[in-house]
């Protein structure tokens, strides 16, 4: 079957080392590049294995678009097939309702859109349009325009619940009494898209469940895949062993690595939490002052797999915030699919609201502590019963080859984009 040329719309372009970009780029994993082309506004190391045709326009281009009339200009330049160069890009917008209504002001304008960026769609002439929702309305605009235009199908992937989140989920700014105003734009474009639309996938069934209730449309659910190898390699717990956080450091999750190191130190004084990440200052101070965490600092994605399958334990965490709470219960964060394939135990500590945690209990792939007053007991369990270890693991790995597998997941993704371009073709 043909593999349909795809015009990709996101925020973020293909990436090896940028989560959602990896994401998205490891459903093409067998797509031809010459049948992929992108647009983005970010594209940090974008990756040339996936696609070689992007054009870039950068939120600074767009306002400087707005304030000269001058159309912007393809920002992405490939020197060879192997040294991307991007000459220009966003520094990150401080996100507000007010800030998010200006920049959508400033989009919706279009005065950033010219006749480069017009030969170039018409240059590589897609047969689909593929937009990865975010909260920016000028997005959704932007894709529907492009699709209905050319009379092309438009499908969208979705791993978050925009639509749904009644409550302003910016930064606490004296901005939130604009955020109605904001949510009625952006479901407004959302809307549109979704009655556009010919099909939608969704990151998770707890998703996918979500948004049938508002919009009866063609979906199915494709979790986050893991490149790693699905292959059981747990080992004894070491001597002294090797407990592993990774990954992002912002909202409060600190404070649960805290609480984690404590009780880890009450289990054996000698042994700490590793801890690989950026934190913010604050969070880094609280972090040094605890001495059962020791920070290794920022490490590359290739170097986060090593240290992962060379783990005894691997953690992930959510903190208890009302606010966090209700803001991130549909999130599922991209390493769990690779702590799921690791093959190694992996404890997660976070309240039992968030999707991801009914999903990962309801499987037993990981141990999981979703109280303060569970977390000692879990520990202990992680970090000594060796027939629980394996079963964990044994577990994980089973549903890591069921959802998260990359080659499944790229064909089961293939599949649905065929079969509705090939409906559409026939219509």
């Amino acid at each position: 079957m043909k593999y349909p040329k795809i015009l990709v719309i996101a925020n973020n372009s293909f990436s090896t080392t940028e989560a959602n970009g990896r994401t998205l780029g490891n459903f093409f994993v067998d797509w031809p590049k010459e049948r992929l082309a992108q647009f983005a506004l970010r594209a940090e190391n974008p990756d040339t294995t996936r696609c070689t045709n992007y054009f870039i326009v950068s939120d600074t281009q767009a306002f400087h678009s707005f304030k000269t009339g001058y159309p912007a200009t393809n920002s992405y330049q490939s020197l060879s097939s192997t040294t991307p160069k991007v000459s220009s890009n966003s520094s990150k917008i401080k996100r507000s309702a007010l800030t998010m209504l200006l920049r959508n002001l400033i989009w919706k304008s279009n005065r950033w859109h010219g006749a480069e960026f017009d030969k170039w769609v018409e240059a590589f002439s897609p047969d689909m349009v593929l937009l990865q929702a975010g909260d920016a309305p000028f997005m959704y605009d932007l894709a529907v325009s492009l699709a209905q235009k050319r009379h092309l199908p438009l499908v969208i992937y979705n791993s978050e619940c925009y639509y749904f989140k009644d409550f302003c989920y910016f930064t606490r700014t004296r901005s939130a009494w604009l955020y109605p105003w904001f949510r009625a734009i952006f479901k407004r474009s959302f809307k549109h898209a979704m009655q556009y639309t010919s099909g939608a996938i969704y990151i998770t069934q707890a998703l996918e469940e979500l948004h049938q209730t508002a919009f009866k449309h063609l979906s199915i659910t494709l979790m986050t895949a893991s490149a790693l190898p699905k292959k059981a390699q747990i080992k004894p717990l070491a001597k002294t062993p090797q407990i592993v956080y990774l990954g992002n450091l912002g909202l409060n999750r600190h404070k649960n690595l805290i609480a984690i190191a404590q009780e880890i130190q009450k289990i054996n004084p000698g042994w700490k939490v590793c801890v690989y990440g950026k934190p913010a200052s604050q969070a880094e101070q609280d972090m040094r002052a605890c001495s059962a965490i020791e920070l290794k600092g920022f490490v590359p994605y290739q170097q986060v797999v090593h240290i992962m399958q060379h783990a005894d334990l691997l953690l992930h965490t959510e903190y208890n915030d009302p606010f966090y709470m209700k803001d991130l219960q549909y999130a599922f964060s991209t390493k769990i699919a690779d702590c799921l394939s690791a093959g190694v135990p992996f404890l997660v500590y976070a309240p039992k609201s968030f999707a991801f945690i009914q999903y990962l209990s309801a499987n037993q792939a990981a141990f999981v502590a979703t109280t303060a007053q569970e977390l000692p007991r879990v520990l202990r369990q992680a970090l000594s019963n060796e027939p629980k270890r394996q079963k964990q693991v044994k577990n994980a790995l089973k549903l890591a080859r069921q959802n998260h597998d990359l080659n499944k997941n790229a064909i089961r993704f293939k599949k649905f984009l065929q079969e509705i371009y090939e409906n559409t073709t026939r219509q």
